[in-house]
């Protein structure tokens, strides 16, 4: 109609330009804003729910993956038990994601290429030797909060630093601050899924990665290092 030459539709279309070009403008300061909430990724399972109860996150459900943006958030956890194929049908997302600096935190048995980076096997593993790094996820740590068990291992490489390992090559956490931009934090010890059940073993683990996010941010996530209170 605004081929046409139509006045209404002129109008009509001016208006609809000037909304646009606020909205764009809004957008723009929202992203300008230090999230504060980590978008927890859902998948349906029910220990996803009852973790993501915290005030630290906010549910993502994995079928709107795809449609968000995900520098609205935090970071974005990815739990043990996640759907896989969404994964990799988001996977160019999510390598842009950190490559634009985002944090991607995951716990799930990645058996489909789906991470940007690390290569994990279904391997078992000694935990009774695991051995913690020096970095600030773990540095307040005892190998007693970090032996439960492993959900397989992960392989080393170059720009991996290792947080945790079985005492031989077995990589059970690990973070890689060096590929991208972002950061990615990546481990076998589904803290995640133990803490949606109601336990109380892996909760140390939880509130230190959250006390690192917030201090890599330079701003509040929750309450820091005492969140995961309850999760």
């Amino acid at each position: 109609h605004l081929f046409l030459g139509q006045t209404i539709a002129g109008a009509f279309f001016t208006l609809l330009l000037t909304w646009a070009t606020l909205e764009a403008e809004r957008a723009d300061e929202r992203r300008r804003r230090v999230p504060q909430r980590i978008a927890g990724l859902y998948s349906g399972v029910h220990f996803h729910s009852a973790f993501y109860r915290d005030q630290e996150f906010a549910i993502l459900p994995v079928w709107e993956l795809a449609a968000t943006d995900l520098h609205d958030y935090a970071a974005l956890w990815v739990p043990r038990e996640s759907n896989q194929s969404a994964l990799m049908r988001n996977r160019a997302k999510l390598r842009a994601y950190l490559h634009e600096g985002g944090t991607l935190i995951c716990f799930d048995e990645v058996n489909q290429p789906w991470l940007p980076a690390g290569t994990w096997t279904p391997r078992r593993l000694d935990v009774e030797n695991v051995r913690l790094g020096k970095h600030p996820v773990v540095a307040g740590l005892t190998p007693d909060q970090v032996r439960w068990h492993s959900h397989g291992a992960y392989a080393p490489y170059p720009n991996a630093e290792i947080l945790v390992d079985d005492g031989a090559d077995g990589v059970i956490l690990f973070v890689d601050e060096r590929s991208f931009h972002g950061k990615l934090l990546v481990g076998t010890l589904d803290p995640d899924c133990h803490a949606g059940f109601g336990t109380e073993t892996t909760r140390p683990l939880l509130r230190s990665i959250l006390a690192w996010l917030h201090d890599s941010r330079g701003a509040a996530v929750g309450t820091g290092a005492a969140a995961v209170g309850s999760a």
